[in-house]
């Protein structure tokens, strides 16, 4: 009876740490508060890791041993930490109980192609709270991402236009740009205000039980209408031409649902805001907004707006 309790005992002690160890953040995103005053950078990357309790990884070639810091940093993540003292010379990687520092690759040139990194923090413009789910966008290249749970981005971009700008949305907040640089690592801290709305209820109908037809065009109108991008951006980009395999498998990526394409081609799904000439899918075509011309789709067509020109399809 003693080793069944003992059994007992032990196995919810590993269920709590198990969960306590679940509930810590990333190793990159715990709180940092320290104040150095001319130190030399190893012994601040040793205080940095006492503070936040991992241990750094790092080859001794990358850090000079003599350059000195002086910071006083409050509740900031280790990255933010990290990036005050190597301003984007070093990549970061969190492994088991450790932070990998390596050195930053300079951008590839491929064709008078630059390659960009961006990276950096969403945050409320009152708070300082990061906000996660926002949607940062390239619109010259289609690019986009999504702030993670911490709200940290990072971006890649490959520069073919003069356009050197990112827009940043979310849901709620007021549509922000940031002007970036053609530097190779870059990092910011993006601020977002808040819009204040009016807080009275609409009430409107629900529509009757038996109404089966309103149910499925509500449905059809608004596919994957749960996409971050979708909910934050209001902008419409345009693109010549989309080819995906799936629904946000493409060339547009993330941003297909944002997107009006004068041509399409779907091989098995795809995904869009509307398309102004033709869209070929040889399974199904998905479209929020309108169609024009011609669509022809092997098994189905689900049209959000309206259909200007010829539509057909093996099923529906």
């Amino acid at each position: 009876m003693r080793i069944f309790y003992a059994l007992i005992f032990l196995l919810a002690g590993t269920v709590c740490a198990a969960q306590t160890k679940t509930n810590q953040p990333p190793l990159l995103e715990r709180s940092v508060t320290l104040t150095v005053q001319n130190e030399k950078v190893p012994h601040v990357l040793t205080r940095i890791a006492q503070a936040a309790g991992f241990a750094f990884l790092y080859n001794s070639s990358i850090v000079d041993p003599e350059q000195v810091v002086s910071l006083t940093v409050q509740n900031l993540t280790v990255r933010q930490v990290l990036n005050e003292v190597f301003h984007g010379t070093l990549n970061y990687k969190a492994k088991g109980n450790y932070v990998i520092l390596t050195k930053a690759p300079p951008p590839p040139v491929k064709n008078e192609v630059v390659t960009i990194y961006v990276s950096g923090y969403v945050e409320e413009a009152t708070t300082g709270n990061k906000v996660p789910q926002a949607s940062i966008y390239h619109k010259p290249s289609i690019t986009s991402v999504v702030t993670d749970d911490y709200g940290y981005f990072r971006i890649k971009i490959e520069k073919r236009t003069d356009s050197l700008s990112l827009s940043v949305s979310k849901k709620n907040y007021q549509d922000t740009v940031i002007q970036i640089t053609e530097s190779a690592n870059q990092y910011y801290i993006i601020s977002l205000k808040s819009i204040v709305r009016d807080t009275a209820k609409i009430i409107t109908p629900k529509a009757p039980a038996d109404s089966i037809t309103l149910f499925l065009k509500e449905e059809l109108s608004h596919p994957y209408y749960s996409e971050p991008n979708i909910q934050n951006i209001s902008d419409t980009l345009y693109s010549l031409v989309q080819v995906s395999i799936l629904p946000f498998v493409g060339t547009n990526g993330r941003l297909s649902g944002n997107v009006i394409n004068d041509y399409s081609i779907n091989f098995l799904g795809g995904y869009s805001r509307g398309t102004r000439q033709l869209e070929l899918g040889f399974f199904f075509n998905m479209d929020r907004g309108d169609v024009g011309w011609l669509q022809i789709g092997g098994f189905g067509n689900m049209v959000g707006g309206k259909v200007y020109g010829f539509q057909t399809a093996g099923f529906f």
